[in-house]
């Protein structure tokens, strides 16, 4: 119910046409000084507010906008709507744990395959076009290493981060799909771990494994 509620969010929000790479970082930070009343202080910014009135109320205000402005919507917002924030802090924190708790992978499914033709699999099956998918595995492939170079990973620790889904979301912008599907990205952040530890995973793996694609397809 969680992670449905953030897609059901991520997907309005992306509908009033925001700039959610922009948005979606600050939205915590953004709800956490809401609920402390912090508002009127000054490290509460104009990022901070357009993201709760995006995210969590589905107003689009102008980008013109001053902060008063948005700052006395906000406030109307939340006397019209007061279990809003609260819903939306709960839902966060939901598809946060839920993804944490993504049980591991079974080993023996798929043994027969490696990691760079099972992600090519995936985004095969994802778009539905050959030469598109391969440029889809590229996108995972350099979030992957995204990741990995940013220190965010920890093999103890990290299987299933949400964070993960960030990075990917981020990365999937409009330039890269007309449409971003959520479940997708889920899929593809479970199986950041085994990615990162595959030290062969690389566009020329990639590029092999779209060749025995092709080849089987004759």
């Amino acid at each position: 119910m969680g992670r449905a509620l953030e897609i059901a969010e991520l997907e309005a929000a992306q509908t009033l046409g925001v700039e959610k790479d922009k948005s979606l970082p600050d939205i915590q930070v953004a709800i956490e000084m809401v609920i402390a009343g912090d508002i009127d202080k000054h490290k509460f910014q104009v990022k901070h507010a357009r993201a709760v009135l995006v995210l969590v109320f589905g107003c689009n205000l102008k980008k013109s906008t001053t902060k008063k402005d948005l700052l006395e919507e906000l406030v109307s917002q939340m006397e019209k709507h007061p279990d809003k924030l609260r819903e939306y802090d709960v839902s966060v924190a939901a598809a946060a744990s839920g993804v944490a708790a993504m049980p591991a992978a079974d080993a023996s499914c798929g043994e027969d395959e490696d990691v760079a033709s099972l992600l090519l699999k995936e985004c095969i099956e994802e778009v539905k076009s050959g030469n598109y998918a391969l440029e889809v595995a590229f996108v995972v492939l350099d979030v992957v290493r995204e990741i990995d170079s940013s220190g965010d990973f920890d093999s103890d620790h990290s299987y299933g981060d949400i964070s993960f889904v960030q990075y990917l979301f981020n990365a999937f912008s409009s330039k890269v799909t007309k449409r971003r599907n959520m479940e997708f990205l889920y899929k593809m952040a479970e199986r950041v771990p085994a990615m990162i530890d595959d030290r062969d995973l690389s566009r020329e793996e990639l590029r092999k494994a779209f060749k025995k694609h092709l080849d089987s397809q004759e």
